[in-house]
């Protein structure tokens, strides 16, 4: 256990101190606040949490520094990596203009990484971008939201959203707003499980699926997209094109490398023209794909707990993103439900990023991570022992009780079905 104790970019005590140690390593907070990056931290040791959950206050945001050219904040290229309850907003650069600065990056070699109640926006590239030979991750209970438009992207206009390559991809649970595009989309690789997605405000195009190989020669890399597409919910908003036709889901066959290689299973999505479960489930693609569609789900599931697209809804606006939510999150998820927002060029536009309150951090005289009550309460005494031999450390179970993933006696909390609240209009009504 590695406390970040000061919100510099560098130095004793900072988020990159720990993140660039090296072994098995959890990084807590004693502060909070923006961490403010002068360049990239890319990690050169795996293993490692991030437990935003340990700051107090108003928790931790990530951006860059208008002067950090070096890409995306965070790059994640060493494996087994989780990153919970963290804000990363980069915005735009001030200097030659970019075409790499992602929210996070994960690269090969970040094998078995999971980003769980992370906020994502403000990226001149995709706020969230896994690359081709990646594997084995899961996105969860996220919000993904405002890829700039016009902004320092070298291209000019790129308001993305999630542009998922790789292998054996989850992202469950999660909210994505407010961009022309890509939300998500799979690209190179293998099968990608999709579940539970809510889908906000393109201009464009929603989910988006290709049949690419990693390599134009290969014949085994991307030879074929297959994607479970489950309980999704996708509609149209301010931004959307009209009298272009826009399908939940759109495999992109003239833009693959490998074209007509591709599988779907479809079940309970939602979308503006299959406003009920009760119509066929093939609706929510374009036609011309519905010859790629099966009747049944592609291997096992990666995802064991979801609920209708509906309800999905709701669960992802009472429990999704970094907590405690900041001003930020509040409003896309407020506009959303009423159906406004935009997409924009500058974070100026929405009131810049949000100041997030100091707070107090819990009492940890012994610097284990845990604090003081709880571990008095348990009579444990020691982070890296298992009280309970479970198989889960003492500082990972108070790490998960703190997330409120698990009550005081150790049992899981499950949130799927259990939010509640207003769901907007299918498509916000607008006609397709």
């Amino acid at each position: 256990m590695i406390p970040v104790t000061t919100l510099a970019d560098s130095g004793a005590g900072s988020l990159r101190d720990c993140m660039m140690a090296t072994g098995a390593r959890t990084c807590t907070f004693r502060v909070a606040g923006t961490i403010n990056l002068l360049s990239q931290i890319k990690p050169t040791s795996g293993n490692l949490t991030v437990a935003g959950q340990t700051a107090p206050g108003g928790g931790i945001a990530i951006r860059n520094d208008p002067s950090n050219l070096t890409g995306s904040p965070v790059f994640l290229a060493e494996p087994n990596n989780i990153i919970r309850h963290i804000r990363i907003r980069p915005g735009p650069t001030s200097g030659t203009k970019q075409d790499t600065t992602d929210g996070i990056t994960i690269d090969a070699g970040a094998e078995n990484t999971i980003l769980d109640h992370v906020s994502l926006s403000w990226a001149t590239d995709e706020p969230f971008n896994s690359t081709k030979a990646s594997a084995n991750i899961t996105v969860q209970w996220s919000l993904v939201y405002e890829g700039l438009s016009n902004s320092t992207h070298k291209s000019g206009e790129h308001a993305k959203g999630m542009f998922v390559e790789g292998s054996n991809i989850t992202i469950h649970h999660t909210f994505i707003a407010h961009a022309t595009d890509r939300m998500p989309n799979a690209g190179v690789g293998s099968r990608v499980d999709f579940v539970n997605l809510v889908t906000y405000n393109m201009r464009e195009r929603g989910h988006q699926y290709f049949s690419m190989l990693q390599k134009q020669g290969s014949t085994t890399s991307g030879l074929t997209r297959q994607a479970n597409v489950v309980s999704n919910w996708v509609s149209m908003g301010p931004d959307s094109l009209r009298g272009t036709p826009i399908y939940g889901g759109n495999y992109d066959e003239q833009y693959s490398t490998n074209p007509g290689f591709a599988q779907f299973f479809l079940s309970g999505n939602i979308d503006g023209r299959r406003v009920s479960t009760s119509v066929d489930d093939r609706l929510f693609l374009d036609p011309a794909d519905w010859r790629y569609v099966l009747s049944q789900p592609i291997g096992t599931l990666s995802v064991e707990l979801f609920s209708s697209a509906t309800q999905g809804v709701r669960d992802l606006m009472s429990f999704a993103g970094a907590f405690p939510r900041d001003s930020s999150d509040q409003r896309v998820l407020i506009d959303f439900l009423n159906c406004r927002g935009a997409i924009i060029d500058s974070p100026s536009e929405v009131g810049g990023w949000p100041t997030l309150a100091a707070g107090t951090p819990y009492a940890d005289a012994d610097g284990d991570g845990m604090d003081d009550v709880w571990e008095a309460a348990r009579g444990v005494s020691s982070g890296i022992a298992d009280a309970d031999g479970d198989g889960f450390t003492n500082l990972e179970e108070f790490l998960n009780e703190l997330a409120g993933d698990q009550d005081a006696s150790g049992n899981m909390i499950n949130r799927v079905g259990s939010g509640t609240g207003s769901v907007p209009a299918v498509n916000c009504s607008i006609a397709v």
